[in-house]
């Protein structure tokens, strides 16, 4: 199981001012490696929660401490072909604490809700699938400094139940700008890709933004 620790911090950017940080960042940084033609590639997560929404509630709280639990793949939708992984992500402030693993599927007979509480069995009770949530993502490195600016856009989001056929649309006119970095700050860096723009930090989060939306 993959345990990494990282500053996080996130900016809605309207239509241009994603243009223009793109071509800042496309400047100095890589496009990420599994990056298709299309120079980004889609992200369908499954988010879980307790039968009291305990994730959703700690971030309506505003508490300074608050996870997440969600299965992640790197396509439109689940299947064996895919890599799976399931993560917990908890966030104090602008500090990420993730730990990831790995999942082996081999059938098609696969229950949702025992992924989530087999791997966590020993730090959550009756977590169940709450969300799915499915977006692009364009994401750049820096590796000499273990910088990472992802853009995520096209957001969407839906109720996990059966003959459940909404989807909700998160943020339709802009789009989500993350950036991720190890260790101290490298102000040097960002203060050189994002001088003279415009960009206000948010707290914006992708699964309590579509709890509000389809479960309140």
């Amino acid at each position: 199981m993959q345990n990494n620790v990282r500053q996080e911090l996130k900016y809605l950017l309207n239509y241009n001012q994603y243009l223009k940080c793109k071509e800042s960042v496309a400047v100095l940084m890589e496009i990420d490696k599994h990056a298709q033609q299309e120079r980004s590639y889609p992200v369908l997560s499954y988010y879980y929660d307790t039968p009291n929404l305990d994730f959703f509630r700690q971030k309506e709280a505003s508490e300074l401490k608050h996870e997440k639990v969600r299965l992640r793949t790197y396509n439109t939708n689940f299947n064996l072909q895919s890599r799976f992984f399931i993560e917990n992500k908890v966030k104090v402030g602008d500090s990420v604490h993730k730990l990831r693993h790995e999942l082996n599927l081999d059938s098609d007979d696969i229950s949702w809700k025992s992924i989530a509480n087999d791997t966590f069995k020993n730090k959550y009770y009756s977590l169940a699938p709450i969300l799915k949530v499915l977006y692009t993502r364009e994401a750049y490195n820096y590796h000499m400094q273990s910088l990472r600016v992802n853009f995520d856009f096209n957001i969407s989001a839906q109720k996990i139940c059966k003959n459940n056929q909404k989807i909700y649309h998160l943020l339709p006119n802009e789009v989500l700008m993350e950036v991720k970095f190890a260790g101290n700050s490298p102000s040097n860096i960002l203060n050189l890709l994002f001088r003279n723009m415009d960009i206000t930090n948010t707290s914006f989060s992708k699964y309590f933004e579509a709890c509000k939306l389809i479960l309140k």
